[in-house]
């Protein structure tokens, strides 16, 4: 099974993207901010990681980079969704190793979509 790691600091969306992929046969796990996906990163490598932009703490710029920067998880795609649609962020996010940039409010196909079309590139399907 898929392990994917979904960092929201929104409690309801976070839940709500959970259960969306639950749904669709990922096992999910979840943090509340940048901080706390750090911890998880550290106890299991998922597959792929979900991201929210702007959140306390620890920003998405600054999980992305922490990802990338470690040998064990440099390789796993990174989602984010964000409510910033500023070109200039867009840009700033897929410099930095970014797999893909979603806005908020976003559609479930899409994200599904996004999730299964990176996934095959490494190998892994639900």
């Amino acid at each position: 099974m898929t392990n994917i790691l979904v960092v929201e600091n929104d409690p309801a969306l976070r839940m709500l993207i959970s259960q969306l992929l639950e749904l669709e046969g990922f096992n999910v796990a979840t943090a509340e901010n940048g901080r706390i996906a750090l911890e998880a990163l550290d106890m299991q490598a998922p597959e792929l990681v979900v991201c929210d932009l702007v959140m306390p703490e620890m920003n998405g710029c600054e999980v992305l980079k922490a990802l990338k920067g470690n040998p064990r998880t440099a390789h796993v795609p990174l989602v984010f969704l964000t409510a910033s649609a500023a070109p200039s962020e867009r840009e700033k996010c897929i410099e930095l190793g970014a797999s893909a940039f979603m806005t908020k409010p976003f559609h479930q196909t899409e994200l599904l979509a996004t999730i299964r079309g990176l996934l095959p590139a490494a190998g892994i399907s639900a």
